[in-house]
């Protein structure tokens, strides 16, 4: 469901960690992390409860869904931030503040029915990145033929 992978660049101790987890708290299972400034919209859904931390002031951490399954919340943010980035098209500096992102409303549908929209739209895109990755090797083939006929043109061969 994640397009990226997170990895771990930078560590802190694993008191600091038990000191900021107690303060803070960190992310945790079904937690969702968005990128707010910059490049708006990078969306990564906690899959598990393994210990890991994020310091920046860059994005938003939303938690605490009781109604909304974390992956037809992603799906519907998706595309709430591509009208946001179309919306922000030239401008020098894109931001999605909290306020903003509080202010969209979205309905809700059953448990059952997000499981099942989800579903679908996870069928969807694995069949859309299977049809793209099919598309760059025919393109690829294709960009092949053209160097070989043209190689055979000018040495005369055909």
């Amino acid at each position: 469901m994640n397009s990226v992978e997170i990895t771990t660049e930078l560590f802190i101790s694993e008191a600091r960690h038990k000191e900021i987890k107690a303060s803070f708290g960190v992310p945790k299972q079904g937690d969702i992390l968005l990128t707010a400034i910059g490049t708006i919209g990078e969306i990564y859904v906690v899959e598990r409860d393994n210990d890991f931390y994020f310091k920046d002031g860059n994005v938003l951490w939303l938690k605490g869904f009781t109604t909304v399954n974390s992956h037809f919340l992603k799906y519907v943010l998706v595309s709430f931030v591509e009208s946001l980035n179309k919306m922000a098209h030239g401008a020098a500096y894109s931001a999605l503040p909290i306020q903003r992102l509080n202010a969209h409303r979205i309905f809700v549908p059953s448990p059952a029915e997000q499981e099942a929209i989800v579903s679908q739209l996870d069928s969807l895109n694995a069949e859309t990145q299977r049809l793209g990755s099919l598309y760059q090797r025919k393109l690829a083939a294709l960009e092949a033929l053209k160097k070989s006929l043209l190689h055979q043109a000018f040495n005369g061969d055909l």
